[in-house]
């Protein structure tokens, strides 16, 4: 089968990797390629000067007659460019899903004449993007615009339009009141971001406390410092009856007590708190999480990252959470990060649940951990406190005498300065892992036991080890040896020396790596220089600590590498042509100038040498990092000169 015969889906696979250009250069090879790169369903644009002039939105969008998703993303270099781009866009019969980075011709673009099926829209503006279009079309009308539509799907991010205190001088009971009122009946997903103080307040006040929502399930509501109190959650609940999910984000949620803020909220399916300020009990993680899986049975999802507790109890709170609870037989997915105190005790609460997906960190280590860990987890991410004695890591106690059961139906796991004795069991036991991420190890001593660990995980597909000590090399290519099989299809390894060492220490010398999987695709090296006698031809994605290796080793055979990332593990000769002049003499945009010349100079050559790469990418941070120092000490030493000659004077 030739190419000019592919099927019309794999044709449109290969123009989903191409940027616009490119497909249009691709759709220049015969008559079906051209009528597949119309056939497009998805496409994201980035609007720069040659996308503003007349009448380039019409000929570009006519060029999709099936399109869907369309995402419109301003050009750094020119942001003023999307606002001419979307002021010409012409009528999109077929799309339903629009991402739209500025509030320009946001009444036209939502005309059903425009748009008659559109259902899901994402409508950002940066607050340093240009604003010249909202002194035309005031905030109010763009709120009203959107709301008015009866879309499913609203993602608001657009602090200036908000800063302009929209939402309470929106005229929502005007005349065109009972339509906005039937076109809220379709919304089921509500995101608003950037919310301050008083956009939060006039939000649920004067936007959802005037009508009724009854079909909304998801709200999202994303801040800094906002408050959101008691009132406002009744408002809330009151006139959003079928909501199911809430997402909070940096909000101090002002109520008397956990239990009273878990009452208020009955119902939900899913609870995510990032950033907020919450009531705590005394009993601490284990009893916030019995008190929300006791007063809302019905939870899915409950996600608890990086709050910040206050110590505020309600009525009965420490009476009612003390006692065990039946299992929530409901609850799939469990995520507890950044608890100040250790979080061993939740586990026993949610052993008898049915818990699918489980993220907790700031664990003790324990050897009942994973016989408390419910039979049904399918992904595992556990994060264990960072140990003073290496006994409490498995390395003085046999691993044989420390093996226990773990969910045998894991698929993912990711363990964080994990126990020895602990990874031993998953690796022996739960033999369906597919990804393994080894994160934080600690490599202060030799790792003698890690070439007795006996694995099991024959299917492993994804393999991530990241050691640090002053053994972290050879922590990680013993791992390596260990779980290096012919499924693996991913593999980045991390090794991270002491600062004093990292820094003072000449280059290190070439390891041998063993031979990998002949189907990896995807492989990541930092921290140690490697030595390969051959790479395997299916990699696409390959970034190496070197920058020897096109020299030691042949790339030709690698015709399906498409990513190639280089970082240069020793300082490098400053580059020719720079006028003599020393690094001390030149600014800190003169040096990172500098620093980009000698990179591009590395990979204009590599690439010369493989030009079917898609990107190549040469880093040199020791010399960046040599160069401002010297710049620092050269202008301290110069001012120095200057204040001790005229004091001397």
């Amino acid at each position: 089968m030739t190419e000019a015969f592919l099927p019309i889906e794999l044709i449109n696979v290969v123009f989903s990797h191409l940027s616009l250009r490119e497909q249009a250069a691709a759709a220049q090879t015969c008559s079906r390629w051209s009528r597949a790169f119309g056939q497009m369903e998805a496409l994201s644009l980035t609007i720069g000067r040659n996308l503003a002039g007349p009448g380039a939105a019409s000929r570009v969008i006519a060029k999709f007659r099936k399109l869907k998703l369309l995402e419109i993303v301003p050009c750094s270099s020119t942001p003023a460019s999307i606002i001419r781009f979307a002021e010409q866009l012409p009528v999109m019969p077929t799309l339903t899903h629009l991402h739209l980075e500025t509030t320009a011709a946001v009444s036209k673009i939502l005309d059903r004449n425009v748009t008659p099926r559109l259902t899901h829209l994402t409508l950002v503006e940066a607050i340093t993007a240009p604003c010249s279009h909202l002194y035309r079309s005031p905030a109010a009308s763009i709120l009203q615009t959107v709301f008015g539509r009866g879309l499913e799907r609203i993602d608001l991010n657009i602090p200036l339009a908000m800063a302009a205190e929209g939402w309470d001088e929106t005229d929502w009971d005007g005349p065109n009141g009972q339509d906005m009122q039937d076109a809220d009946r379709d919304c089921k997903e509500l995101a608003v971001r950037s919310l301050h103080v008083d956009s939060l307040k006039t939000l649920i006040k004067h936007f959802i406390g005037r009508r009724p929502f009854p079909n909304l399930e998801v709200l999202e509501l994303h801040s800094e410092e906002a408050v959101l109190s008691r009132d406002e959650i009744e408002i809330i609940r009151q006139h959003c009856p079928a909501l199911r999910e809430l997402v909070l984000t940096g909000i101090w949620i002002d109520v008397d007590g956990l239990v009273t803020f878990a009452r208020d909220l009955r119902g939900l399916t899913r609870l995510r708190l990032v950033g907020c300020d919450i009531p705590w009990l005394a009993t601490g993680a284990e009893g916030v999480v019995r008190c929300l899986m006791h007063l809302l049975p019905g939870l899915k999802r409950l996600e608890l990252i990086h709050n910040r507790p206050r110590d505020v109890l309600g009525p009965y709170a420490e009476s009612m959470f003390l006692h065990p609870v039946s299992a929530n037989p409901t609850l799939t997915t469990l995520v507890l990060l950044g608890c100040e105190t250790p979080t061993n005790g939740v586990l026993p609460v949610i052993s008898a649940a049915a818990l699918e997906v489980l993220r907790i960190d700031n664990l003790a280590p324990d050897d009942t951990i994973l016989s408390s860990l419910p039979r049904t987890l399918r992904q595992l991410d556990l994060k264990f406190k960072q140990q003073s004695i290496r006994s409490d890591s498995g390395y003085a106690t046999p691993v044989s005498q420390q093996l226990q059961n773990p969910p045998s139906n894991l698929i993912s796991v990711t363990l964080h300065n994990p126990p020895l004795h602990l990874l031993a069991s998953i690796v022996a036991h739960a033999s369906g892992v597919r990804t393994l991420d080894l994160q934080h190890l600690s490599a202060d001593a030799p790792p003698l036991l890690v070439p007795a660990l006996r694995s099991t995980l024959k299917g492993i597909t994804s393999l991530t080890v990241h050691a640090h000590g002053a053994h972290s090399v050879n922590t990680v290519l013993a791992y390596l040896k260990v779980f290096n099989r012919s499924s693996l299809r991913v593999v980045k390894l991390n090794a991270t020396h002491p600062f004093f060492e990292a820094t003072t220490a000449d280059s290190p010398p070439e390891l041998p790596i063993p031979d990998l999987s002949p189907n990896l695709h995807t492989l990541t090296i930092k921290g140690l220089t490697p030595r390969f006698t051959h790479l395997p031809s299916t990699l696409t994605i390959l970034s190496l600590p070197t920058l020897t290796i096109p020299t030691t080793l042949p790339l030709h055979p690698l015709r399906r590498l498409r990513r190639l990332t280089l970082i240069a593990p020793v300082p490098l000769a400053v580059p020719d042509g720079d006028g003599g002049e020393t690094p001390e003499a030149r600014t800190v945009s003169a040096l990172h100038a500098a620093h980009g010349t000698l990179c591009e100079r590395y990979a204009t050559a590599l690439w010369a040498d493989m030009p079917w790469l898609d990107a190549c990418v040469i880093r040199a941070d020791d010399v960046r990092r040599a160069w401002l120092r010297r710049w620092v000490v050269g202008r301290v030493n110069r001012r120095i000169g200057e204040l001790t000659g005229g004091a001397h004077g």
